[in-house]
């Protein structure tokens, strides 16, 4: 019985390693987009077509981006670590866990997988960045 539930454990382990670790990319790509919105939030508010007050956007605009890596990254990461523990990583993900481990030892023992969440913020970075965009659009009058 053991054996099986293991058997589910590795399956489930193994299958947040590879959705979380190209979720990864997500946020990645989000935040180059989200960098560009930014200045053209700041460029928008110097032009005097924004209040000063929507400078707020630009924090907006880079930190969600990030924050959707950062999640994606830690439920891979996590994920990783407990395969590790069970014998189970497979080869090609060894590297990185080897580099966490090197670099960030402490980190790696408390990071923690957050998969429901993962999913959620990149959907309202998505949602945020679109919606910086709208505003923007509206402020220029296109």
């Amino acid at each position: 019985m053991d054996s099986v539930r293991d058997g589910g454990q590795e399956a489930r382990l193994l299958a947040l390693v590879q959705r979380y670790a190209g979720l990864r990319w997500i946020g990645i790509g989000l935040f180059p987009a989200g960098a560009l919105l930014a200045l053209a939030v700041l460029g928008s508010v110097l032009a005097g077509r924004m209040e000063p007050g929507r400078l707020m956007f630009c924090l907006l605009c880079t930190a969600l981006p990030l924050s959707a890596f950062g999640v994606s990254n830690d439920t891979a990461v996590a994920s990783m670590r407990d395969l590790g523990r069970i014998g189970r990583l497979p080869e090609g993900w060894k590297p990185e866990l080897s580099r966490e481990a090197s670099v960030r030892r402490e980190r790696l023992r408390a990071v923690q997988a957050s998969p429901k969440t993962a999913l959620v913020v990149p959907v309202l970075a998505l949602l945020a960045l679109g919606w910086v965009g709208m505003r923007l659009a509206q402020a220029w009058e296109l």
